[in-house]
């Protein structure tokens, strides 16, 4: 009979559910504020909707960089956009990932149906039976959303939401993070800082953009 010496879990795709509900006061009265987009109201009128709100975008920034702190990186994150999102009754958010962006986390403002991680398989696809997270190589894995909590994940991770099927629309709010600063590596480096960021310019291409769009396709 052989025996495993050891099992290793390489490279793992690092999600965390983190408890922020102190900031669910700040974030509400936020979301009283901010309009929704005529052509699509699954969307906040605006990806930048705590542009304005410097405590509460450190407050979050201060959560993702103590969350990711075990893995030393050599800059911090910060908050590049943000958005609410709205699921109304019978609807889900599709399957999609956030471009141009390193993290991202969804902060629900109540329960709400849960956000599906996927992974397609890369290879010969076989059924499994596992119910081990760690062992699963592909397929869907839904986290419970819930009310004040932040769900992490690397922003290339495939996601999507199940079927909002209450009586009330599925509200959360959505951000990306990216380094703060300039990144060395080697000989090469980039600055992923904002200084020179126009968010008017993010404003014109956003409309183009969203027009493409149909309901609750790809936003949070």
């Amino acid at each position: 009979m052989a025996t495993i010496e050891e099992e290793y879990k390489l490279f793992p795709t690092l999600v965390w559910n983190v408890d922020c509900s102190e900031l669910l006061p700040e974030v509400t009265e936020v979301f009283k504020k901010t309009p929704w987009m005529e052509n699509n109201p699954g969307v906040s009128d605006g990806f930048l909707v705590l542009e304005k709100y410097k405590e509460l975008t450190e407050k979050f920034e201060k959560i993702i960089n103590f969350v990711l702190e075990d893995i030393k990186y050599s800059v911090p994150m910060g908050m590049t956009t943000s958005w609410f999102t709205n699921t109304a009754p019978g609807r889900r958010v599709e399957e999609h990932n956030h471009n141009n962006s390193f993290w991202s986390g969804v902060f629900y403002l109540h329960d709400a149906s849960p956000l599906i991680l996927l992974k397609e398989s890369t290879s010969i696809e076989v059924p499994f039976t596992t119910t081990r997270l760690d062992l699963r190589t592909h397929g869907g894995v839904p986290i419970n959303a819930k009310k004040g909590h932040m769900i992490i994940f690397p922003s290339s991770v495939r996601h999507a939401s199940e079927f909002n099927n209450t009586a009330y629309s599925r509200y959360s709010l959505a951000m990306n993070f990216m380094p703060s600063s300039q990144v060395f590596q080697f000989d090469s480096s980039y600055h992923y800082g904002s200084d020179s960021f126009d968010s008017s310019d993010m404003d014109t291409s956003k409309k183009k953009r969203m027009s493409k769009y149909p309901l609750d396709k790809g936003f949070g």
